[in-house]
């Protein structure tokens, strides 16, 4: 292949046009060297309008409060409060709250907790909701059954002790998940 080149320059180009061609090679390196570095230089660790956020070396960032409407997908982790219209699925974990507002009023405040409890603990509730204001569900996680088909998994609506077992082999694990409507 630079047997070919040479080939193509020797027959091609003077002496004076292939230092010319280098001169304009080297040109437009040194413009884009520049301008990587004048765009490295401008980025910014604060969320500001026309400037590029740093990022580490796994793409991640982290921008105090971000002004925008994103479009797209999003993943990975958020931490902090979405303030704004949401707009599709959340697929994955969410512990917290979320407030609906429809036309400009708060309709509900929604805490939502999921996890696992053993046989006999008490379901736990989002902080600052009472059983009254609380919906669950929950099903059995691991449980010694043997052949038996009497499996039983509820709250007792009462005490919110959770039972999740089999009477002939105990108590096992039950998941949850707890969803808190003011």
């Amino acid at each position: 292949m630079f047997q070919r080149l040479k080939t193509w320059v020797k027959e091609y180009l003077t002496f004076q046009e292939l230092n010319a061609e280098i001169d304009n090679i080297y040109s437009a390196l040194n413009k884009l060297d520049n301008s990587d570095k004048a765009l490295k230089n401008d980025c910014v660790s604060e969320n500001k309008a026309g400037k590029v956020v740093k990022r580490d070396e796994n793409g991640n960032f982290s921008a105090g409060k971000i002004y925008a409407n994103l479009v797209g997908n999003v993943e990975g982790n958020l931490t902090g409060n979405v303030t704004g219209t949401v707009n599709g699925k959340l697929i994955g974990e969410f512990e917290g709250e979320a407030e609906a507002i429809k036309d400009g009023v708060l309709a509900t405040k929604l805490a939502i907790i999921t996890g696992v409890v053993n046989h006999g603990d008490t379901l736990p509730l989002p902080p600052g909701y009472t059983k009254e204001q609380c919906f669950w569900i929950v099903s059995i996680n691991r449980l010694n059954a043997g052949d038996h088909t009497d499996l039983y998994c509820y709250v007792e609506p009462n005490t919110l002790k959770v039972q999740c077992y089999d009477p002939s082999h105990g108590g096992g694990r039950a998941n949850y998940l707890v969803i808190g409507v003011k």
